[in-house]
């Protein structure tokens, strides 16, 4: 039921981009998306999802583009990297900080992980 909130809400747009569609499902399942569990959005106006299913994070822009973020998808591990490089295990909750780092609560591997700007994924 959250997940298809989740992408119910996202189809709607808000008002900062005057109702423009931000995503929409095929645009999600596209990037392997199954199970939306954590929410944020950057100052930047971008939205970040974490999916526990497919261990990644993905990235809506102001603009509608939908993007693998971090991690790959269906793959789980520990592994720090760059983007699709990293990997996860059970993300979860997910938050973002003004200067651009998102903090995933790593479920599986009981972590904290960091991605900064760069898309560079860290423990913490």
């Amino acid at each position: 039921m959250a997940n298809r909130l989740i992408k119910h809400l996202l189809g709607y747009g808000s008002a900062g981009n005057a109702g423009a569609l931000t995503a929409n499902e095929a645009a999600l399942t596209a990037v392997g998306s199954t199970a939306v569990a954590g929410v944020c959005t950057d100052w930047s106006g971008n939205i970040y999802l974490s999916d526990p299913e497919k261990h990644i994070i993905i990235k809506v822009t102001e603009g509608g583009d939908v993007k693998l973020f971090a991690g790959l998808t269906g793959v789980s591990g520990t592994t720090n990297g760059n983007g699709n490089a990293a990997r996860f295990n059970e993300p979860m909750g997910i938050a973002c900080d003004r200067s651009g780092n998102i903090y995933v609560a790593d479920t599986g591997n009981n972590q904290i992980r960091r991605i900064d700007p760069d898309r560079n994924v860290s423990s913490w």
